[in-house]
């Protein structure tokens, strides 16, 4: 998945974010996982198939952006999302059925700008939405003592779940300094 030179979302941010957990030896305690393309059944719970087709039309085709300039595409893009997505599919199973406490998943591209229909800040996928309905599909059927929580900054995940747009509106203009909002998606 090459953006692009110099392009804010490149490999180094993953590997920049590993250096830290490394150094501050968090990563004694971290399991590091290979995910499996999602599923596109598992990604049209959110977006629409036609959207889907398109994207995947876009990048195939060789294209070096989709919808701004800025969102960077190579035509390994298409498999980097859904390898992506995957990830956040099996965090939200593992974390729902007990196995791990919490996870943590650095992929690129990231996950939880894009909208149902509109990929956006450097998102195909909006993979924190994904991870949220299905740990909520997952909780309902088979542990339904264990209350998945979503920890994003942002409020994204919340706007493409339907919340409300005053909602969405009011996240977006938090300062960044703000601290993260824990919600509660059951």
């Amino acid at each position: 998945h090459d953006t692009g030179p110099g392009h804010p979302e490149r490999p180094e941010r993953v590997s920049a974010a590993l250096e830290r957990l490394e150094v501050s030896g968090l990563m004694a305690d971290v399991e590091s996982v290979v995910p499996e393309a999602a599923p596109i059944e598992a990604i049209a719970r959110l977006h629409p198939r036609e959207h889907l087709a398109e994207l995947e039309r876009v990048i195939a085709s060789g294209a070096r952006s989709v919808n701004e300039p800025d969102m960077g595409i190579s035509t390994s893009s298409w498999e980097a999302a859904l390898s992506s997505s995957g990830a956040a599919l099996l965090a939200a199973d593992r974390v729902v059925a007990g196995e791990w406490q919490n996870a943590l998943c650095l992929v690129r591209p990231p996950g939880h700008h894009a909208e149902a229909d509109r990929a956006m800040g450097f998102c195909f996928l909006n993979n924190a939405a994904l991870a949220a309905v299905h740990a909520l599909e997952s909780r309902e059927r088979d542990s339904p003592a264990r209350a998945p929580a979503l920890l994003e900054s942002q409020g994204h995940v919340l706007c493409l779940l339907g919340a409300p747009a005053a909602c969405c509106q009011q996240r977006s203009e938090r300062p960044a300094s703000s601290p993260p909002i824990l919600r509660r998606l059951w």
